[in-house]
């Protein structure tokens, strides 16, 4: 990638995350993963969270927290809204921005 490429990449990311239209992805959503991924939805983001454990992403996309910092009626509400999703297919990461884990 050349210079020119690159910076240009990055003010379109850094626009992007300004702007709240970066697609995050939070990779493990234990008990820090998933307060990670609840507060960048709070803040405006469209969150995937990826997690092997098909126990947790159901659980996750029922709008059901097993995580105690992170009541379940909050959960329900931003993925009610649309802001956070759970999968356990690792090849969302090819839609997403950012990619935190």
């Amino acid at each position: 990638m050349t210079p020119v490429v690159a910076e240009t990449t990055a003010k379109i990311l850094e626009e992007k995350i300004r702007s709240r239209q970066a697609r995050v992805g939070i990779v493990g959503l234990g008990y820090v993963g998933l307060p990670l991924a609840v507060e960048f939805a709070k803040a405006g983001f469209q969150v995937t969270g990826i997690d092997l454990n098909p126990d947790k992403t159901g659980r996750v996309n029922a709008g059901e927290s097993y995580v105690g910092d992170i009541p379940s009626s909050v959960l329900s509400g931003i993925v009610r809204d649309g802001r956070l999703r759970a999968t356990t297919e690792l090849d969302a990461v090819r839609d997403l921005e950012t990619v935190n884990i």
